[in-house]
């Protein structure tokens, strides 16, 4: 029998089945009780679905060898697919993942319990300046003391802040990447806190995928979905003068059609205080102030159940 993450790479890999078939199967799979892997490879349990029994028969004329190549040189680099049916995939993405276009795997390195952990983002732009970043490192910093896991991208500003506060108070962290992950290089200022015990590293795209520009509102859903609310430190407009769309802004959104609580610093707590922040809360965003940070996140995760059982810090990235 196959190892179902190599099932899963083999489901990814098939012309012309994207996630919108995937999630649909999967549900279908669900409603049975069985693995999806259970539904397509059976032939007679997939002819009683059209979409089943169109992955069956591609499955049947898949080039197998080069999906196991594809699969060793993951293994060899310490690499996993998450899928839905891994014991540590996150319960969300199933949730969000067929209504905002996540792909169903995702490709992980990395302390993988992680992916199921509480957490909280924190974002910003990336030209956010100094008084931002030790809001973000802070902040970051009191959501590791409560062992909270913090989520966010590997863009430089306050990105790196939160990953950097929290694994400096011995906290951990998840880094969502806009590359493909045989691409991930950690940055400087990261890398000698990361730890196979203490970070996982997740990327949606094909591991050799280069970075492009689009690739950064999908990276956004997925931040989203693996945090139990979402941190704006400071967000340019929605749109600057050459009609060009903020990132920051965007996650916000995201979360807010997610139906996340969304918390944006409040303007006036900045020196200079960012146009989008103030946008955002009168969209309906809650309005952060440093004092009361952590308690206004608190009450977000009344009822979570958090952990910080790691494993011993040993393996470095």
């Amino acid at each position: 029998m196959e190892p179902r993450d190599f099932s899963w790479l083999r489901l990814i890999r098939l012309p012309g089945i994207g996630p919108k078939t995937l999630w649909k199967l999967h549900a279908a799979a669900a409603a049975r009780s069985v693995p999806l892997w259970g539904l397509v490879n059976d032939a007679e349990s997939a002819a009683a679905d059209r979409d089943a029994a169109r992955v069956h028969a591609l499955l049947s004329a898949q080039d197998v060898g080069a999906v196991a190549e594809e699969y060793a040189a993951l293994q060899s680099r310490g690499l996993a697919p998450l899928h839905p049916d891994h014991p540590e995939y996150p319960p969300a993405l199933i949730q969000h993942g067929p209504d905002h276009g996540l792909p169903p795997v995702l490709f992980a390195r990395g302390h993988l319990p992680l992916a199921r952990a509480v957490g909280i983002a924190i974002v910003g732009s990336r030209t956010i300046e100094e008084d931002g970043i030790e809001f973000a490192r802070s902040l970051a910093a009191e959501l590791a003391a409560e062992g909270v896991n913090v989520v966010s991208d590997h863009a430089k500003g306050a990105g790196t802040a939160g990953h950097t506060g929290s694994l400096r108070a011995g906290g951990t962290t998840t880094i969502a990447l806009n590359l493909g992950i045989l691409n991930f290089e950690a940055k400087a200022e990261i890398k000698p806190l990361l730890t196979d015990a203490n970070t996982l590293v997740l990327s949606q795209f094909h591991p050799r995928a280069r970075w492009m520009a689009r690739n950064t509102m999908a990276r956004n859903k997925l931040v989203c979905a693996l945090s139990r609310a979402v941190v704006v430190i400071a967000s340019a407009p929605e749109f600057d003068e050459q009609g060009r769309a903020s990132g920051t802004f965007d996650t916000a959104k995201t979360a807010l059609a997610m139906n996340i609580p969304v918390f944006v610093l409040s303007p006036d707590s900045l020196r200079n205080a960012p146009a989008g922040n103030a946008a955002l809360i009168r969209m309906g965003c809650r309005e952060m102030f440093p004092e009361h940070a952590a308690a206004q996140l608190r009450g977000v995760l009344e009822g979570s159940s958090v952990s910080r059982d790691l494993e011993p810090q040993v393996a470095m990235f």
